[in-house]
């Protein structure tokens, strides 16, 4: 695998799981 393509990858997986976490966030305080 590529460094630029495990860079891309936690690019993408960083803002996903970070929305993850605040749609649970958001979620529980309802």
């Amino acid at each position: 695998v590529l460094p630029g393509g495990t860079l891309r990858l936690r690019g993408a997986l960083s803002p996903a799981l970070l929305s993850m976490l605040i749609r649970e966030l958001k979620g529980a305080c309802r």
